[in-house]
């Protein structure tokens, strides 16, 4: 009987994570979803509990394909990413630096938006170049989506599945010992 609520926890695990609409970027591997979210700090609470992070945009490809590809069926191109500005601008996962898509007179955070908590990224949409980041303070005023990203861990998946083959399994051995006995 523990191996059925086992299983049943495991199940709902796995479906829990397909209620969000998920998208593989071919390039990398890694998988993105869109999540709602009162500010930066939420949507990357949410986006831990799905098992990744705000999204770290490290080339002008992954920018423009979560633009064609997440945002699709999502019509307005404003969201958070996982930049944020603490002694520099850093990426949640640590992953270095290395390119930005800043809109006309952004980053503006190192004037007086500062005082006001501007160290959170998200893209533009309305006056500036969709695909373009902007910083926001971490609640600015209305709920707004968060791109997550999720690098997925064969080794994971692997034993995940290894773990449920050998519940069955053994599922499926009691059972048939039950039946046996049942004929007797």
């Amino acid at each position: 009987m523990k191996a059925l609520y086992i299983l049943i926890a495991l199940a709902a695990l796995v479906a829990s994570s397909f209620a969000q609409t998920w998208y593989t970027n071919p390039a990398n591997g890694h998988q993105y979803t869109l999540v709602t979210g009162i500010g930066w700090t939420d949507c990357q609470n949410q986006a831990i509990q799905l098992g990744g992070t705000l999204a770290a945009v490290n080339d002008a490809q992954e920018n423009q394909w979560i633009l064609d590809t997440v945002y699709q069926n999502y019509g307005e191109h404003r969201s958070w990413i996982g930049l944020y500005k603490y002694n520099g601008w850093r990426w949640v996962t640590g992953e270095p630096l290395d390119y930005t898509n800043w809109a006309p007179g952004q980053p503006d955070s190192a004037t007086i938006y500062e005082l006001f908590g501007e160290m959170y990224i998200g893209y533009n949409s309305g006056s500036f170049p969709p695909g373009t980041w902007n910083d926001n303070a971490d609640t600015i005023g209305n709920v707004l989506k968060g791109v997550v990203e999720v690098v997925p861990e064969p080794a994971t998946i692997g034993t995940m599945a290894f773990g449920l083959a050998l519940i069955a399994r053994r599922f499926s051995t009691r059972i048939s010992r039950l039946g046996v006995n049942r004929r007797r």
